[in-house]
């Protein structure tokens, strides 16, 4: 595990002490260490590693050979939590039930994770009556534990249990309409459900499973209320607005799903239906049909929406959808005159259109009509006249043309549209155009303003090494950090709970704690804290999302307080691994950390939707190929999560890329994120003379993104932590590469 800067280390030593102050408690996770006895020492650290793990039985057997005898108070107490916890994970759930009474007793600091255990015993065994006082303690006294939401329903479900369900009904109407209750009222509303059928209430039932199922058709539970009404009654017969359900589904996403109730709409509705509904009815089945990949289909339906759309009012979005689908198909001419007739339309469609039209000429090199629509569209004073200013800039940079050039740089900074990004952007290309023109003195004024702006960005960077001038440094001695004199009660309670469960080895638990944490609203210095906890335990993905959602703000300056947080937000996690292999290929390691922040912001367990996995996000099948090239034997994909082994096959995949590219930090980043195929093919038909250029023309946004991202982290990177990696070395491209340097 990384060290992090002493400057750090100073700037917590009073939030550490601060900690003490709450969290000295009989769980504190150093009385599971103290035991003088090395042998028992060594027992406890195995039963924790085992809890981590999952492996409760192993786990209880090591628990039942610790002598507990010659322990303080405060070990004995954290060592029965544990024994009555792996009791109740075992099934041993007497074992338990006495150890949890017996923890109640003492008055411990977790009581409502012994109460909540302690019921969940009860409910093991059956006994639901016994359950029930624990479990309105908990709903009583402990409004703030993760338990809360949970308590109440289990007191409802044993309230059913014991055939009280009127008792269990008024559990759940009491607490459903409560803020805590929100994103359990599906679950709510089908024990509802379940309780009136129980009661001989087959119409109430029915209601509430068919408001279930119509007003939260993306919820789990949904089909759960299908199912019971089927069983119950004629589905068929039932007043559900399957339009209704579809538009829910879309908006979640679930454009699969959406289709059947869409159909199920279109051939239930009357024939005195009113047309606008139906028109929407089959545009939303085109958008469906679309967003499934099922282009013919969409076509289809979006011409009958067209058909019925008798007074246009929907006119030009179903037109635009069409042309999206034309496009898709390949039909580039259908698509073009579809477009084409929406972009003379009012309405928010018609600058959308325009775009497609520009991207349409663009693409088969008809500069005249690109340039045609992009002027229309630089005219509509939307955000998209954003991306129109760019563009005609940029054809004018290419073209030589460099006065008009400016004058499209300066609309895209001056835009009411444009943001701090635009803006660096547009001052960018602004000095370059300046350069061109043989204004140097003006373009370095323009570089140095430029790469003296926060936040830092891509722009900075490339800014910096125009001017040959590195301003992207601070001054350790700088540091002044204000130390938070105390900390929330809110914070407090939870901070408290995540440390005590991971020391225990409670991974579950403890995670609940922290996003109870995260998700409060923190202080700086609670902030602070959390971020130098969870860093030091090896949790870099929860410290900078921490340190970013939290404290991004104080990342506009690199002194004072805001030196901790560049720490948190750019970590260097897993810094032996990755030096070990980056020293192994010849490589520096703030390029890995910098490829890992994009890739995965350190989260082991991460998977795309593609279907990469682990730290560096690895294709299963790339990871097979590398594995039987560097004799990694026996491999299986799971084995991808391991960090070390996903930080050694992505870092030597991205040496074999580098080897390929010859050096070339840039290539390779775009090969490592598009695939060789992709860059090679930019490459040959690239007419850029820069490597700023070169990166400007990617035609793949992700890809464009994925670039810039990373020369921005490598240089934030290169300045929290120093060393003398040159960037501009190592991304310079001119020559050896771009045709469009002859020129």
């Amino acid at each position: 595990m990384s060290k992090l800067p002493y400057c750090v280390f100073r700037a917590h030593r009073t939030c550490r002490t601060t900690v003490l102050v709450f969290a000295v408690s009989v769980f504190l996770s150093c009385g599971l260490v103290k035991p003088a006895l090395k042998e028992r020492q060594n027992s406890i650290d195995d039963v924790i590693n085992a809890v981590s793990a999952g492996r409760y039985v192993s786990a209880y057997k090591e628990m039942k050979s610790i002598d507990v005898s010659g322990m303080d108070d405060q070990q004995r107490t954290a060592v029965d939590f544990m024994g009555a916890f792996l009791g109740y994970k075992t099934g041993n759930y007497r074992e338990a039930v006495s150890g949890f009474r017996e923890l109640l007793r003492r008055q411990s600091g977790l009581q409502d994770y012994v109460n909540w255990y302690l019921a969940n015993s009860y409910v093991g065994l059956g006994d639901f009556k016994r359950a029930l006082p624990y479990l309105r303690t908990i709903a009583a006294d402990y409004t703030e534990s993760v338990f809360y939401t949970r308590s109440v329903e289990l007191r409802a479900r044993c309230l059913s249990a014991l055939k009280l369900y009127g008792d269990a009904r008024s559990v759940y109407a009491g607490y459903i309409t409560m803020p805590s209750f929100y994103g359990r009222v599906p679950a709510m509303l089908a024990g509802i459900a379940a309780l009136d059928m129980s009661m001989g209430d087959l119409r109430g039932g029915i209601e509430n499973y068919a408001e279930v199922y119509s007003r939260f058709p993306a919820s789990r539970y949904a089909a759960i209320a299908f199912s019971a009404l089927a069983a119950v009654t004629d589905t068929s017969k039932l007043k559900i607005d399957h339009y209704q359900m579809a538009r829910l589904l879309m908006s979640d996403g679930r454009y699969r799903d959406a289709v059947g109730h869409l159909r199920s709409a279109i051939n239930e509705a009357p024939p005195g239906v009113v047309r606008d509904r139906t028109v929407q009815m089959y545009r939303d089945l085109g958008i469906a049909y679309f967003n499934t990949g099922r282009y013919n289909d969409a076509v289809r339906a979006l011409r009958a929406a067209i058909r019925y759309d008798t007074a246009k009012r929907s006119y030009a979005e179903v037109l635009f959808w069409l042309g999206k689908s034309y496009l898709k198909l390949g039909q580039t001419d259908y698509a073009t005159n579809t477009f084409v007739q929406v972009a003379y339309m009012d309405g928010t469609y018609a600058p959308m259109a325009m775009y497609r039209l520009s991207a349409i000429y663009g693409q088969s090199n008809d500069t005249g009509r690109e340039k045609r629509w992009l002027v229309k569209l630089a005219g509509t004073n939307t955000p998209l006249a954003l991306s129109a200013y760019w563009h005609l800039g940029w054809m004018s940079y290419t073209s030589g043309d460099f006065k008009e050039a400016i004058g499209y740089f300066k609309k895209l900074k001056g835009s009411e549209y444009s943001d701090w990004y635009d803006s660096m952007k547009a001052d960018y290309w602004i000095a370059k155009t300046l350069l061109k023109q043989g204004r140097s003195d003006k373009a370095n004024a323009a570089f140095f303003r430029i790469a003296n702006s926060m936040p830092l960005g891509y722009y900075t960077v490339m800014a910096n090494m125009w001017i040959g001038v590195n301003t992207l440094s601070y001054d350790p001695n700088s540091v002044d950090v204000a130390e938070p004199s105390h900390v929330g009660p809110g914070f407090a309670y939870h901070y408290s709970r995540y440390r005590l469960l991971k020391s225990l080895g409670m991974e579950t638990d403890a995670m609940c704690e922290l996003s109870s944490l995260i998700q409060s609203r923190l202080t700086p210095g609670e902030a602070l804290l959390l971020c130098r906890e969870l860093y030091a335990n090896g949790d870099y993905y929860h410290s900078l999302s921490v340190a970013r959602l939290r404290l991004g703000d104080m990342l506009q300056t690199f002194t004072g307080a805001a030196v901790p947080v560049w720490y948190y937000s750019y970590p260097s996690g897993y810094a032996y691994i990755i030096k070990n292999y980056a020293d192994r290929y010849g490589l520096d390691p703030v390029v890995v950390y910098s490829i890992i922040l994009q890739e995965s912001k350190y989260k082991p367990d991460a998977v795309s939707g593609s279907g990469a996995l682990g730290i560096m996000q690895i294709m299963p099948f790339t990871g097979a190929r590398i594995a039987r090239d560097i004799s990694l034997i026996p491999f299986s994909v799971p084995m991808l999560l391991d960090p070390q082994i996903n930080i050694g096959i992505g870092i030597w995949y991205f040496k074999q890329l580098m080897v390929r590219y010859k050096g070339n930090y840039v290539l390779s980043l775009a090969a490592y994120n598009a695939g060789t195929k992709a860059v090679d093919k930019w490459l040959a038909a690239s007419d850029a003379c820069n490597t700023d250029e070169f990166i400007e023309e990617i035609p793949f946004d992700e890809t464009r993104h994925y670039v810039k991202a990373i020369i921005a982290d490598i240089a934030a990177y290169t300045m929290v932590y120093g060393g003398d990696f040159s960037l501009g070395k190592h991304i310079y491209m001119e020559g050896s590469f771009l045709k469009g340097c002859g020129k």
